[in-house]
């Protein structure tokens, strides 16, 4: 019997020790984040916190500096991929002579589509060009004062004319004046006298009149040079018209894409000018359908991925370019050419 109970308080003991044993162990790890201000337990309802303020143990504080974390909010859309048609136009009135491309074609801008036959517009343009051949010698023909056209603009000549002609009135006078004393003296008859007050009479009013040209030509010279200058300009801007329009023979791509149509063939003759002959699909971008209330969160230039069922499982880079804020019937704001990085996909 003595035996018996001196083995249950070694096992008591044994227990004891063992329950102290743990509850040290316990309270040597809990410890630690039971006295943590950044620990769940620190705050909890039987936390260390809740024990100071029911014993009214002062609590101590200390500050720290702020720590700036930075927080990423998914924002999902919905959309498809959009791209822009240019409707490629032909402008001659003329037959298709060649074909450069067919639908499905990768095209970059400025190449080559479609030729024309220019055979009329080379004609308008070698005429122009002959016309302002004409133009400029006219301009120098009136610079120099020719006989054939513009006599009135000729200052130089008619300044020549006018010295001439005024001698020829001054040995008119003279006569006169030696005619008038000799028939004083009776050596001249009274006939000599007056044909010699003709002669000038018909002098002085030839020279009267070539003054009065002359006034006229040299006002009238720089006019005459302007008209001609005029001329020619008109000429050069037809020259320039004419290669202009012989440009529109060639049909080129305005930007990069792909063909997607092809509405005119080989052969036939474009009878309206402007009609288009190519569509061409360029410019990819995605535009996404967003819930309103991420109106706030989205902005242009922010960084996206775009994922297409076309290719499960790959991710598109995209930057947000455009955002129109227009909530639509189904309450979602447009988020328009989010332009994802799509390579050749």
């Amino acid at each position: 019997m003595k035996k018996r109970i001196l083995t249950q308080n070694r096992v008591l003991a044994v227990t004891v020790i063992a329950t102290g044993l743990v509850l040290a162990a316990g309270a040597f790890v809990l410890w630690p984040a039971y006295t943590n201000p950044e620990s769940r337990l620190y705050t909890s309802a039987i936390g260390f916190l809740k024990v100071q303020r029911l014993l009214g143990v002062p609590m101590e504080a200390e500050a720290e500096h702020p720590v700036w974390h930075d927080f990423e909010t998914p924002v999902l859309g919905e959309g498809t991929l959009q791209c822009n048609f240019y409707n490629v136009p032909v402008v001659p009135v003329a037959r298709i002579t060649a074909l450069h491309v067919e639908e499905g074609d990768q095209v970059k801008e400025g190449q080559l589509l479609a030729d024309l036959d220019d055979t009329i517009a080379t004609i308008n343009l070698h005429s122009a060009q002959l016309a302002l051949g004409n133009a400029t010698a006219e301009r120098e023909r009136v610079g120099a004062g020719t006989l054939n056209t513009m006599v009135a603009e000729r200052p130089d000549k008619t300044q020549v004319s006018i010295d001439g002609l005024k001698k020829v009135a001054a040995d008119a006078e003279a006569k006169v004046a030696i005619v008038r004393r000799l028939a004083g003296g009776g050596a001249a008859s009274r006939l000599d006298l007056v044909n010699a007050e003709m002669d000038l009479a018909t002098a002085q009013l030839n020279y009267n009149q070539a003054q009065v040209d002359a006034g006229m030509s040299v006002a009238g010279f720089p006019q005459s040079k302007e008209i001609a200058q005029n001329a020619v300009d008109d000429a050069q801007n037809l020259v320039t018209q004419r290669e202009e329009e012989l440009k529109y023979y060639q049909v080129r791509a305005p930007a990069s894409g792909t063909i997607d149509r092809v509405l005119i063939r080989n052969g036939e003759y474009n009878q309206t000018a402007g009609n288009p002959g190519f569509i061409i699909a360029s410019g990819v971008w995605f535009e996404a359908n967003l819930d309103q209330r991420a109106l706030a969160e989205v902005r242009e230039g922010m960084e996206a991925t775009v994922n297409l069922e076309a290719y499960a499982g790959r991710d598109f880079s995209a930057t947000i370019e455009r955002i129109i804020p227009i909530v639509t019937f189904d309450a979602r704001t447009s988020i328009r050419r989010c332009n994802a990085l799509f390579g050749d996909p």
